[in-house]
């Protein structure tokens, strides 16, 4: 039995170390819109959503949610979406207190939800 627990969570483990690694890779997600109504569709869904605006630009948009179990505001994990054409690049990165700890699984979340909205 202890064996199936070590095999978890080494497997866990390895996998938190891919995520630390690639957190800062983006995401490349194909739209069938173009870059002004792929802004339009993202803006709908973050503040469907609640998210708060942090930046948004021409071709960029951040928006930030509260860490979960956070006691401090300023811990947040940020969205970043790159508009270009009919592509998005999208990162998810989390900020925490000394020890960033990856996004595990809001990335992919967030991914098949701008699939479906963008396709």
């Amino acid at each position: 039995m202890e064996y199936y627990f070590l095999f978890l969570a080494t497997i866990f483990c390895l996998y938190v170390i891919y995520r630390k690694a690639t957190e800062k890779n983006l995401t490349m997600i194909k739209s069938k819109y173009l870059q002004d109504k792929n802004r339009e569709i993202i803006t709908k869904y973050f503040e469907k959503n609640n998210f708060e605006r942090y930046r948004s630009a021409s071709n960029i948009l951040i928006y930030n949610e509260e860490n979960d179990f956070s006691l401090n505001p300023n811990y947040q994990t940020s969205r970043i979406i790159l508009l270009d054409k009919d592509f998005i690049y999208m990162a998810v990165i989390k900020e925490n207190f000394r020890l960033n700890i990856p996004v595990l699984t809001k990335h992919i979340f967030l991914k098949r939800d701008l699939k479906k909205l963008l396709n």
